[in-house]
């Protein structure tokens, strides 16, 4: 590779068969001239990629900071710096394929890509003026460009986006659309979830499948997607930073993506860690699994399940986000079954959240997380791996949350689910057969997902689903008509051999409720007109 700096309105062709250009721009920042223009020559011409801040070493104001000709090793000198003036230059790369974003990023010292490279310039006056300006929080900016470059595209947008899935080669196109910015501008705490879209629908239709498929096929760059196409294909779909994966059912049939070039050991150790582009919740040992492929999935012992809590924690702890998780513990902490478990705070004294995290936590997380219920354990896990393992503007998939959960600790979960995703700009797709999830999410987040012989057939719900009445949901939504209800064929049966409620009560030996009361009175009325 040969790299040139030139100035001048246009690139000018240089000898050689990967040639990369840096052509000086004449804007200055705060009198610092960092901005250049990156072009790769090609046998039409040039293309370009976008714009480029380098930094040098010790730059004084208004001087550039390379001079003019080839760089010596087709790379920056070690005393320059560089970072992409915007995530557009990122996703011009990936469309040059992976491996030659990475090398060219490499020889440009970028610092998104490697971090550390910028600690000898933290102290630089241009560093801050100039290669840094306008970006308020750096490290997510950071972020963004390596989740751009591993994902091999665009991210999805902050303010929302829509795309189409069909979960196989002939299945129907399933819209997704996500609307977090409301026309009226809301604190993100009383917001209702729009990061989250949520599939209802019998047993056997097809959501676990759904989301099975959309993991491994969303995890795959969008260059390399037609290798993955029996599970499905996209339209419009963005390059999803992350992947992560909850389900405690033990039946899911969630497998670890494998890209073309990866090493199993690899992504088993990144599965256990949690460091990579898919992760997994839930109660299998998908790392275990894909170091042993002919062999029965593994499930995660108690023991086992503890121990990876309490490394999610210090996961959470080293990246800067304990804040963060102790905030969107709070609902859950102050659900009625959780709440016995906190320890009161002094009289006159009110805990920060993470003091009050710290608190719960003891000395052994492991310890502590032992001592819990099974739906206690489930909730601290879900919002705990969430906060360690998923990416900005990543994608969640959960499946089935209600496992093991008490309504309220339910609705407790979902609200710390929508605290992290707002707090990271994710978004998350859930399947359920729990009213107080759908009752958590606007009617334009909720669909419904019903047989097809090619595949899931999925349509909108009729009535507005936030906010509402959990019976009208599971009757509206869920389909629990009164056919469907074993509790009337035993009214019909006492009411054909007792002759008054009153009778009906006394064989029970307890009082009916109300609307059996009407649909026993019902019955024994049309019994009576039968014998005229």
């Amino acid at each position: 590779m040969r790299l040139f700096v030139q100035a001048g309105r246009n690139p000018r062709k240089e000898a050689g068969d990967d040639v990369w250009i840096l052509l000086e721009n004449t804007w200055n920042d705060y009198s610092y001239r960092t901005l250049y223009n990156l072009y790769r020559q090609t046998a039409e011409g040039f293309r370009q990629l976008g714009g480029i801040k380098i930094l040098r070493m010790g730059q004084p104001e208004v001087e550039t900071t390379m001079a003019l000709g080839e760089l010596a090793g087709g790379r920056l000198p070690d005393n320059c710096i560089s970072r992409g003036n915007n995530l557009d230059l990122y996703v011009a790369l990936t469309e040059l394929g992976q491996a030659t974003a990475r090398a060219i990023l490499s020889d440009l010292r970028d610092i998104a890509m490697e971090p550390w490279l910028a600690d000898p310039f933290a102290n630089e006056p241009g560093f801050a003026k100039s290669l840094l300006r306008d970006e308020a929080e750096p490290e997510e900016f950071y972020a963004d460009a390596r989740s751009v470059i591993e994902a091999g595209g665009p991210p999805p947008a902050l303010n929302g986006f829509s795309f189409g899935f069909a979960p196989g080669p002939d299945a129907n196109m399933i819209e997704f659309a996500f609307h977090p910015a409301l026309k009226a501008p809301m604190k993100g705490e009383v917001a209702p979830a729009r990061r989250v879209m949520v599939f209802v629908g019998a047993n056997g239709v097809g959501k676990t499948q759904l989301l099975a498929r959309l993991a491994r096929v969303a995890y795959t760059p969008p260059s390399e997607r037609e290798a993955v196409a029996a599970d499905g294909h996209f339209r419009d779909a963005p390059a999803f930073p992350g992947i992560a994966v909850i389900s405690y059912s033990a039946f899911d049939t969630f497998r670890p993506p494998e890209l073309e070039g990866d090493s199993p050991e690899l992504v088993a150790e990144q599965l256990a860690r949690g460091t990579g582009r898919y992760a997994y919740c839930g109660t299998r040992d998908l790392a275990w699994t894909l170091q042993h492929q002919d062999q029965p999935p593994k499930l995660l012992s108690p023991q086992a399940q503890a121990e990876l809590f309490k490394a999610r924690i210090e996961q959470v702890r080293e990246a800067g986000k304990f804040d963060l998780l102790a905030r969107a513990l709070l609902p859950v902490f102050a659900e009625d079954s959780f709440r016995r478990l906190i320890s009161p705070p002094r009289e006159g004294v009110l805990p920060t959240p993470s003091k009050r995290l710290e608190n719960f936590l003891g000395a052994d997380a492991a310890e502590t997380f032992l001592g819990l219920s099974s739906g206690h354990m489930i909730v601290l896990h879900v919002i705990t791996s969430l906060v360690a393992t998923m990416r900005r503007r990543g994608l969640a998939l959960i499946d089935e949350p209600e496992t093991h959960l008490h309504p309220p600790l339910l609705a407790a979960l979902m609200t710390g689910v929508r605290r992290v995703l707002d707090q990271l700009g994710g978004y998350a797709v859930i399947a359920t057969h729990s009213p107080v999830v759908a009752q958590e999410v606007p009617a334009s987040q909720v669909r419904v997902v019903e047989y097809g012989v090619a595949g899931p057939l999925v349509r909108p719900v009729g009535i507005q689903t936030f906010g509402e009445n959990t019976g009208t949901l599971t009757r509206e939504i869920f389909g629990l008509h009164t056919g469907a209800t074993d509790y009337r064929h035993v009214l019909d049966r006492l009411a054909a051999v007792f002759d008054s409620v009153e009778a009906i009560e006394e064989a029970l030996g307890e009082r009916l409720s109300t609307q059996a009361i009407a649909h026993v009175t019902a019955a024994l009325a049309r019994r009576a007109n039968a014998r005229g």
